[in-house]
């Protein structure tokens, strides 16, 4: 067993310290409904011990894996996942926006899996004994070198929580009811609570199979100012089942007419049906959504043909202008409904929320086959 570099062993105590203090400051916030301390709390995590969660991530964590582990070192991954995750969040949100019971509480159980991760390091102070003495020192010149110039890549670090990136994004855009649509109201039958336990597990499971597979949140191949989520506002419904596997080939074209408002855009597949909408208006009272019908090959997703239409696609980036954002509805979260948030945000340079989970997670969930096969 070898000495433990003292300096090493020494800078490891202190940045321990500061993060155990930072994320239990950040924990007191989020309980007490403090945002704007919250967000006070991540900056100084950020600025004081975010150097320390970079060292671990790129020079330090990859030397334990003989010594602990790789499912050991995993879990370490992920749980700093989970801190990562609570930083940037905070951060990009800014301290002005109130935090909403659900957002909140995932919050603090992600903070407090970290604190519990700050809680079980003294394995790492052990695990310093089994490091080479020149192993140790070149660790030690890492971490200087990491806090006086720190590289934090925090994109690339956290995949984030697809059901933010709008607001992290364009938090401006999200207003505080957002995760409401009043034309599609819930009506609750049962109440469900989720403890601080289920919820710390939760943030653990999550952590976990977002390390495995980050394309299940995150799409680099898509604009930014995209995301999942609902709102009020303006927003483009429509129902295709064509990327579905194992379809029943059944149109259900107007199903989504009915979930729609003033001001929005209903995309159907096939020739309107006057008789159809005449009584939606007349008996039903449904009013102020129009109905479009995209150009181009019938056999082709509406959203792909939506992209492919130069008019449409022009008319839904004038209204994403005009308001300062855009909602999409598709029946499914496919590859194509979510190119064509992208395709809009990017030509519109407005923030685009879609209400779906990303397409990677959206394929995941839906997959019967997978299901049927134990792996879904």
């Amino acid at each position: 067993m070898e000495p433990i570099f003292p300096k090493l062993l020494e800078a490891f105590q202190q940045d321990h310290i500061m993060l155990g203090r930072g994320f239990n400051e950040l924990s007191c916030c989020l309980r007490a409904g403090d945002p704007a301390g919250a967000c006070a709390a991540a900056r100084r995590l950020y600025e004081e011990a975010g150097a320390h969660l970079g060292f671990e991530e790129e020079d330090f964590y990859p030397v334990l894996v003989p010594l602990l582990g790789e499912e050991v070192v995993r879990r370490m991954y992920q749980e700093h996942c989970c801190g990562f995750d609570v930083i940037h969040t905070l951060l990009s949100r800014g301290p002005d926006l109130p935090l909403h019971h659900d957002l909140s509480g995932r919050l603090l159980a992600q903070t407090e899996v970290m604190e519990g991760h700050i809680a079980e390091c003294g394995e790492l102070f052990t695990a310093l004994r089994h490091i080479p003495p020149a192993k140790q020192q070149a660790l030690y010149d890492k971490l200087i070198e990491w806090r006086q110039h720190p590289k934090l890549d925090w994109e690339r670090w956290t995949v984030g929580c697809g059901a933010l990136r709008l607001a992290q994004c364009h938090p401006a855009a999200v207003p505080p009811g957002a995760a409401e649509r009043s034309s599609m109201p819930i009506f609750q039958r049962f109440t469900v609570q989720i403890g601080p336990d289920e919820r710390r597990e939760l943030a653990r499971l999550a952590a976990r199979l977002i390390a495995e597979e980050p394309a299940l949140v995150a799409n680099t191949t898509l604009d930014p100012r995209t995301g999942s989520g609902i709102e009020n506002g303006p927003a483009l419904f429509f129902e295709d089942h064509s990327e579905i596997p194992l379809r029943s080939g059944a149109w259900f074209d107007y199903r989504s007419y009915l979930l729609a408002g003033d001001g929005d855009i209903v995309m159907i597949g096939s020739q309107r049906r006057p008789a159809f909408e005449a009584y939606c208006h007349d008996l039903l009272g449904l009013d102020g959504a129009e109905v479009v019908v995209p150009g181009g090959p019938p056999d082709l997703p509406l959203a792909q043909r939506c992209a492919q239409d130069p008019a449409l696609l022009a008319q839904l980036c004038g209204v994403a202008r005009r308001v300062g954002r855009l909602g999409l509805v598709p029946y499914f979260g496919s590859e194509s409904a979510w190119a064509l948030a992208s395709t809009i945000a990017t030509q519109s340079g407005a923030p685009v929320w879609v209400a779906a989970p990303g397409p990677r997670l959206t394929r995941r969930v839906n997959n019967k086959l997978a299901r049927d096969n134990g792996n879904g």
